[in-house]
């Protein structure tokens, strides 16, 4: 769960970074589209899962209202869905390193041709900007291990 959830977490920091970062990239659009398109796909997957598993507690329930109702089932639904597009968007992780690359090489293109008038940006700010994405990934993957071991 923690590394669902650091990779998950650091692919939306970095889609953050995309919409702040003044260049547009053929890579940056790319990237966005694979996040996009999974996170439909994990919504599909996730309300087919969630509508299978819940109906039959809906149905076992239909005795006692109180037992599991209308939204008892759709908290359920909704987190499921939740959880089927947070793995979804975590699997788009691994294309973040080819994103900065193509990020530090343009950056270090337009730098040297004085397009860019800011200093020090090349490799080093896109890697800058790569690790803290991904500290940002961690420190909630540590939350959520913490809030799974401290409370079961």
């Amino acid at each position: 769960m923690g590394i669902v959830v650091l990779l998950a977490a650091s692919t939306l920091t970095q889609v953050l970074v995309i919409f702040t970062v003044p260049l547009r990239l053929p890579s940056m659009r790319r990237y966005l589209e694979l996040v996009g398109t999974y996170s439909v796909i994990g919504v599909i997957l996730g309300l087919a899962l969630s509508f299978r598993g819940a109906m039959h507690l809906f149905l076992d329930a239909g005795r006692d209202a109180s037992r599991y109702g209308l939204p008892e089932f759709l908290s359920t639904v909704s987190d499921d869905v939740t959880l089927a597009t947070l793995v979804m968007v975590a699997a788009c992780w691994w294309h973040t390193p080819m994103l900065f690359r193509d990020l530090a090489a343009t950056i270090k293109e337009k730098v040297a041709h004085r397009e860019v008038r800011i200093r020090g940006m090349g490799w080093g700010s896109a890697l800058l900007i790569l690790l803290s994405g991904n500290y940002i990934g961690l420190q909630t993957a540590f939350f959520a291990y913490q809030l799974l071991t401290r409370y079961p």
